[in-house]
């Protein structure tokens, strides 16, 4: 089972914390790194998904004890592309390696636990898109969240047949 606890997001001096106004979810989204915004930003241009949270929290055998886990989001897919809702641990691969040995250990016991459950698994690290790909849709992203001026409309999405019906009237 996946819950949601309300957890609060410190302040932290060793990492970035804010939120970031999903357009997705309508609503902003607490995040505990730099890395974790780059990977909200990611979602809100992936058409295949429909919501996301953030920090879901599942029970895991971890080291033979019963742990809860708090993952960095739980990404819900559209119903028609039958796919696997996600959990998804947001790391940098400095970090991975780093403690190699234990992320093995816990991804493992993560693996399992949501096999059981039936979503999947998947870590999100700084090299899973380049960096010119998240400079652009960083760029991009701060349209998303206004609208569009319609005053500009005729002057930018003419179409042929708008052309001949604007002729027609000359």
């Amino acid at each position: 089972m996946i819950t949601f606890p309300q957890r609060k997001i410190k302040k932290n001096y060793r990492s970035i914390t804010g939120h970031f106004p999903s357009v997705k979810n309508n609503k902003s989204v607490a995040y505990e790194s730099k890395l974790e915004k780059i990977f909200f930003l990611t979602l809100e241009f992936d058409d295949t998904v429909e919501s996301y949270r953030e920090q879901p929290q599942i029970t895991i055998d971890f080291q033979g004890r019963e742990k809860t886990y708090s993952a960095d989001c739980y990404v819900r897919y559209r119903s028609d592309l039958n796919k696997k809702n996600t959990l998804v641990e947001v790391k940098y691969t400095q970090e991975l390696a780093k403690k190699k040995d234990y992320f093995d250990e816990k991804f493992a016991s993560i693996r399992k636990a949501c096999t059981d459950i039936s979503i999947d698994f998947h870590v999100f690290t700084e090299e899973t898109y380049s960096h010119t790909y998240i400079e652009n849709i960083d760029l991009l992203y701060r349209y998303k969240t206004h609208g569009r001026e319609k005053r500009y409309d005729e002057r930018y999405f003419r179409t042929p047949d708008s052309e001949k019906t604007s002729n027609d009237h000359q």
